[in-house]
């Protein structure tokens, strides 16, 4: 990615990460990194190849840069954290840990499928904790969902 000194942001075909502000965007419009409330959160989800391209690279900017990131998997850009959106967000998580609890339950599971849903479970209960933390220090409403 290339460096601007003036506005001290790098950019990439259609990807842009400003060092100040620590906001990462896709296309002009999908914000995908972005700050809240002194955590850096990295919205993992990936519409296509080309975004998920954009993604690795803040990530590697990110990694190389040494700022530490929360993860987050949200279908809907960090610009838009309304309510709707996290209800959505908390459902697909839902289905997602009981796809891998049902996986690792299952007796017609093998070996290597279950070690790798119980790292997933690990991974996802992470980043539900990590959506909470956002949902409930902007939007006051996890308590509600829950």
């Amino acid at each position: 990615m290339r460096f601007t000194k003036k506005t001290k942001t790098y950019h990439a075909s259609n990807v842009s990460f400003n060092t100040k502000s620590l906001v990462a965007v896709s296309y002009d419009w999908w914000i995908f990194v972005k700050p809240i409330n002194g955590k850096v959160i990295f919205n993992n989800y990936n519409y296509s190849r080309t975004t998920q391209r954009h993604q690795s690279k803040v990530r590697w900017l990110l990694d190389d840069m040494g700022i530490q990131y929360e993860v987050v998997q949200m279908h809907n850009s960090l610009s838009n954290l309304s309510h709707d959106n996290f209800i959505q967000a908390f459902n697909e998580y839902d289905k997602k840990l009981e796809e891998a609890h049902r996986l690792v339950n299952s007796t017609r599971t093998n070996q290597w499928t279950k070690e790798h849903n119980a790292r997933l479970i690990t991974q996802l209960n992470t980043e539900l904790d990590t959506l909470s933390f956002v949902a409930d220090m902007d939007n006051r409403m996890v308590a509600k969902w829950r």
